[in-house]
């Protein structure tokens, strides 16, 4: 009961903490496992708020991520089992006389219900009022903090006179008190009010305004903070606004607008900031937030959507790079770095194998659109020739990061649940349906998810 982390999720959850005896062991590791890392080796320490990142493009330092990871993978020895004429043609194992069948999925119809509305339904209605002015308190609270920022003195030095140290003394603890009223401010450490509303913070994050913040807030932010944070969003992924809303349609027509312009601002605001904070941390951090993800939400109805891809890529390239690279990981008590020990990599694997079994059975489903729409206005002129789906980069990258990590089997599993949409991607590439350009824009990102289970799309023909 004294971790801090577990009092972290005592306080989200609103309810009491469990006995000791029944905390632990395998078959609550993914709702527990992240706040039972105490000790000494809590990450968390040692990043100094007053110097942040820099502006780079944070999706391209994934996608840049992914592909170390990749090309890392092909250092590895070729997966003589998984063939192209095995995966992406008829069935063939090197290992069974008999080919295992493929599961027999149906699309959803228009008398089903979405994946996400299959869970208890969450109460939509709430009080947007209160949260707009919840809004306006972080943005109050934020201005304090950054006013403050402005008059902190020159650094004391040993000949500084007392008057000047006592100055910068007072300026830090001031500094504190409006870093305290900021974190009260956020909401992040209350209880859900009722079974059916989101959580306070979630409804911040549900407003323009409140995404927009998050860059601000984050600097400011220890690292506690941050990761109670990154943790609260994890348990409540399916909740948030780019998740529910960015579900595709049955019909496979584009999101509105206003969706996909929620989904862009929260990548690009509120994921950066998550995003530098994950490069860093240890392979236990990592799978405890894998862990939540998997056992809290409604996994099926993240991957569907793009936020939900992003946030689950962004975790499992930083595990795989750890993985390949365990001398890389996240601060310990013995120095600035340590290797993933071998319990944490066995967790990892246990979790990861969770995840590819939850995820296997929608993978033909992954890609929200088709590859080339319809016109959005036939009787337009000029508006009469089909062109070509979104962009659905963020879909191969995470194929990529899924398939680096899997074993052999698994990968033949990965590649069977996607061939369709391999073999259709290639075939539109060199088809002149689309311009050359275009072909070899998705020749290359297809090319990323087959290079990282050991194929090339030039073996395609």
């Amino acid at each position: 009961a004294e971790d801090f982390y577990y009092q972290v999720y005592a306080q989200i959850r609103g309810g009491v903490p469990p006995p000791q005896s029944q905390r632990g062991g395998g078959s609550n590791f993914a709702q527990t496992y992240l706040f039972q890392t105490g000790g000494n080796n809590r990450y968390g320490h040692g990043r100094n708020r007053n110097h942040p990142r820099g502006g780079d493009n944070h999706v391209q330092r994934m996608e840049q991520q992914v592909a170390r990871a990749v090309e890392a993978a092909k250092a590895r020895p070729k997966n003589k089992q998984l063939t192209l004429e095995g995966s992406l043609g008829k069935i063939a194992f090197s290992n069974s006389k008999t080919p295992r069948p493929l599961l027999n999925l149906k699309r959803a119809g228009d008398s089903q219900i979405p994946l996400h509305q299959q869970r208890p339904a969450k109460a939509a209605a709430f009080d947007r009022k209160k949260a707009l002015r919840d809004v306006e308190k972080v943005y109050a609270a934020l201005m304090k903090v950054e006013d403050h920022e402005r008059k902190l003195p020159p650094p004391p030095n040993e000949e500084s006179p007392p008057e000047v140290i006592e100055g910068h003394m007072r300026w830090r603890a001031e500094m504190g008190r409006l870093n305290g009223e900021l974190w009260s401010a956020l909401k992040v450490m209350e209880a859900v009010e009722g079974s059916g509303a989101p959580h306070p913070f979630i409804r911040i994050l549900s407003h323009s305004k409140g995404k927009k913040a998050i860059p601000r807030v984050f600097r400011h932010l220890d690292d506690q903070q941050r990761l109670t944070m990154l943790t609260l969003i994890a348990i409540h992924l399916d909740q948030l606004d780019v998740i529910r809303n960015a579900y595709p349609p049955h019909d496979l027509s584009p999101l509105p607008k206003r969706v996909r312009d929620e989904t862009a601002l929260w990548i690009q605001a509120v994921e950066q900031p998550l995003f530098s904070y994950v490069n860093d941390a240890p392979l236990n951090i990592i799978t405890g937030l894998l862990g939540l993800v998997l056992d809290r939400t409604h996994l099926q109805a993240n991957i569907r959507t793009k936020a939900g891809v992003s946030f689950l890529t962004m975790l499992l390239s930083r595990a795989e790079l750890l993985k390949q690279n365990p001398s890389s990981n996240g601060p310990s008590a013995s120095g600035p770095k340590a290797a993933a020990s071998p319990e944490d990599l066995n967790q990892f694997t246990q979790i990861y194998d969770s995840l590819f079994d939850t995820l296997e059975p929608i993978l033909p489903y992954l890609f929200p659109t088709p590859l080339i729409l319809p016109p959005s206005n036939p009787t337009m002129p000029g508006d009469s020739t089909p062109t070509a789906a979104a962009e659905d980069v963020h879909i191969w990258a995470f194929l990529a990061t899924m398939g680096i990590g899997a074993s052999p089997d698994q990968q033949q599993r990965l590649v069977l649940g996607v061939k369709d949409r391999v073999m259709e991607t290639v075939e539109l590439s060199k088809s002149g349906a689309v311009s050359e350009e275009e072909g070899r824009r998705r020749r290359g990102e297809v090319n990323l998810f087959l290079k990282g289970i050991g194929l090339d799309v030039e073996l395609l023909g």
